[in-house]
């Protein structure tokens, strides 16, 4: 069939099929019969044991209100398939080609009497995958999942005191777990900059334990395997090392050690003093626009393989354009600072957020910065000075000849300059003889119009 369409109030039983006799039918949905929906229901679906295949050769959706549990589920579609409604999977769940998009609101969930594979780079799962389980003996649980074009797929192997029904969601997130600011034990002196994994789980509290095994690949920055462990939040906003060693660098597995509890996030990290950079390591990402303009500093402690920063900007924290591209160390052990000075930023709210490129595609972002508009038309940058140089960044509401004033915090002049219509950058120094820690610049246009700023933490030329 092209699509299949089920009404509110009506039944389709895979027995009205064509085809071979009986519940064990196959049927094919190889389009969409609006443009986005192959199987739409407001009515029953009645699978009994047939087997569903979706290869379209187009993006394909199942949508509707109505309750739909499959048995024997095929995708084979490269272009991918998109939940518009929950779906329950009691037989097998096969992924042949292209990738499955779940959200929160539109859930898959395998049956404790379903069978899953761990799916592949090319046909995985994006958004949550539930699972659930209703068995005390030991079970290892599959979550073929992945986002954004990045395949990591987990297994639990775990173990229950008795067969009553348990719940398993587990999601991948492609952000910084740093930026959640968790403590770190001892023995772990970082984790993941790339990517870490939501879990929940709800239903009886039977668990005996869990052990856990997470694939990584390129872009995760595993460097030093024997120096790779598994780290799961305490649940009190804590990081706690559960173990494991890596298998090999750049890509292979973790399985960390049993632990009798779980909690809601699993993240790859670094032994204290292991050399696994995870991949690029932020050591922060600051914005600020009290004087004026948009001025986005960042800096990282190590990189390896990278290649270029994106300056990203939105007005809507969703949509981001390009600003500029800078240039990345590439490898370092060192820390590094980069800075972005965006003077075309607008009087509203701005989101800001660096998109970091490695040599072989792979990217990370950093955590996004909110900018509440500006509220002062000149910039001093760097501030403090480098070498005692500065520069002035001029805004077009300053007209005329300009009059710039360095002062201590009494208010005496140190230094004064008159400039005829300048540009909008102005290269300044801190004056020869000062030896005040922090300064005052004033500056004042033909109008009469003024801007005083701190300078901070000037030092002497010694």
């Amino acid at each position: 069939m092209i699509s299949l369409n089920i009404y509110e109030g009506k039944t389709f039983d895979i027995r009205s099929a064509s085809g071979t006799t009986g519940d064990s039918r196959s049927f094919y949905l190889t389009g969409n019969f609006d443009g986005i929906n192959s199987l739409y229901c407001d009515g029953t679906f009645t699978a009994r044991n047939s087997t569903l295949t979706l290869e379209g050769g187009e993006g394909q959706q199942i949508g509707g209100s109505g309750t739909l549990e499959f048995h024997h589920f095929d995708i084979n579609n490269g272009t991918g398939m998109t939940l518009g409604n929950d779906i329950r999977i009691s037989g097998t769940l096969s992924l042949n080609s292209g990738v499955i998009y779940t959200t929160s609101e539109n859930t898959l969930t395998i049956s404790p009497t379903a069978s899953l594979g761990i799916g592949s780079a090319s046909s995985y799962i994006d958004g949550p995958l539930i699972r659930q389980v209703s068995t005390d003996v030991t079970s290892v649980l599959n979550f073929p999942i992945g986002k954004d074009g990045h395949y990591r797929p987990l297994q639990m192997e775990v173990s229950h005191a008795t067969n009553a029904m348990v719940t398993y969601t587990a999601d991948l997130n492609n952000a910084n777990a740093r930026d959640l600011n968790y403590g770190l034990p001892g023995s772990i002196d970082r984790v993941s900059a790339v990517r870490y994994y939501s879990l929940s789980r709800t239903g009886a509290s039977n668990l005996n334990s869990v052990a856990f095994t997470i694939y990584y690949d390129a872009g995760d920055g595993v460097d030093d395997p024997s120096n790779l462990r598994m780290v799961m939040d305490d649940g009190s906003s804590n990081w706690t090392d559960i173990g494991g060693t890596g298998s090999g660098a750049t890509s292979g597995s973790i399985t960390s050690s049993p632990s009798g509890t779980m909690n809601g996030i699993i993240v790859l990290g670094n032994t204290t003093g292991g050399s696994n950079s995870l991949p690029v390591t932020w050591m922060y990402f600051r914005a600020g626009n009290t004087e004026g303009f948009s001025l986005l500093e960042w800096a990282t402690a190590a990189e390896k393989n990278a290649d270029f920063f994106e300056v990203q900007r939105s007005f809507d924290g969703r949509n981001f354009e390009n600003l500029t591209r800078i240039a990345a160390a590439g490898n370092s052990t060192t820390p590094k600072y980069y800075s972005y000075i965006d003077r075309t930023s607008p009087y509203t709210i701005v989101y800001y957020r660096i998109r970091q490129v490695d040599l072989d595609g792979e990217y990370t972002f950093s955590s996004m910065k909110v900018l509440n508009g500006k509220t002062s038309p000149t910039l001093l940058f760097p501030n403090p000075p480098v070498q005692q140089a500065y520069t002035i960044y001029l805004s077009s509401e300053f007209t005329g000849e300009i009059t710039v004033n360095t002062m201590d915090l009494n208010g005496t002049i140190l230094d004064s300059r008159t400039i005829d219509k300048p540009e909008t950058i102005l290269q300044c120094s801190v004056p020869p003889s000062n030896s005040a820690k922090n300064l005052l610049v004033q500056i004042t246009d033909a109008s009469g119009k003024k801007w005083t700023g701190k300078l901070l933490t000037v030092v002497n030329n010694e």
